[in-house]
């Protein structure tokens, strides 16, 4: 930062999920969230959407909700839940995992009616569902993908991740990187799960850490070390000075 460089967090959390001294720190002003679906401007308290409209997204409500699953949604900076599903024992019961569980106890934002208030909103930019069953998942994953409006992500094994083809880490980067006057090939962006895939495919330099999904790494322009071994430190080393 002390170089000139923008430093953005690029996360499939809502702004508000998002760990305290992360929000708070005033080194960053620009957060990519939603998986790309929002840019959110700290300073400004302004947020840049690619939502889907209410009649795209009463469709994918209507797909989602004749499976049997878990859903979380997000909308402005928070993300929802059901309120009769928000226990650790029926998270458990959709197959999540501890850190999932942990992390949504302690983050969701509980609705008591929860369809209906789904339903009532004007644009939701992320759709997160779990499933019990892996059928369920592989034919909701095929549905959605066909459709040329949306992207689909999975950073769990029996979860998606659900957006406009408009959203993604990628596009999220290259529009911010517009606004900020940078240039496509000063951008760097770095990852680990397939919802960084179109960021670090669509950066000037894509990275993927050493413990990625196969298929990042293979699009990657270079694989560095482990997430635990100080990546930032890594990229600034190698790459920024």
């Amino acid at each position: 930062i002390n170089k000139g460089v923008y430093f953005v967090p690029a996360t499939g959390r809502a702004f508000d999920e998002l760990p305290k001294h992360l929000k708070e720190t005033e080194l960053f002003r620009y957060y990519i969230v939603s998986d790309g679906a929002q840019i959110y401007d700290k300073e400004k308290n302004e947020m840049f959407e690619f939502s889907m409209n209410k009649e795209k997204t009463k469709q994918i409500l209507d797909k989602l909700f004749s499976y049997d699953i878990c859903l979380f949604v997000h909308h402005d900076i928070y993300s929802y839940c059901d309120k009769q599903k928000h226990s650790a024992e029926i998270y458990k019961s959709y197959n999540m995992n501890k850190h999932w569980v942990d992390f949504s106890l302690e983050k969701e934002v509980v609705v008591e009616n929860f369809k209906e208030f789904v339903y009532s909103l004007e644009e939701i930019p992320l759709f997160v569902p779990f499933f019990k069953n892996m059928e369920d998942l592989l034919d909701c994953k095929a549905y959605f993908e066909k459709d040329e409006n949306l992207l689909v992500a999975q950073t769990d094994p029996y979860n998606l991740e659900i957006f406009s083809s408009k959203a993604g880490k990628g596009n999220s980067l290259l529009r911010l990187a517009e606004i900020l006057g940078v240039d496509k090939n000063a951008t760097i962006a770095v990852g680990d799960s397939t919802n960084d895939y179109t960021m670090v495919k669509m950066a000037g330099l894509g990275l993927a850490v050493d413990n990625a999904v196969e298929e990042l790494k293979q699009i990657a322009d270079k694989v560095i070390c482990n997430y635990k071994e100080h990546s930032a430190k890594y990229i600034l080393e190698n790459f920024i000075k």
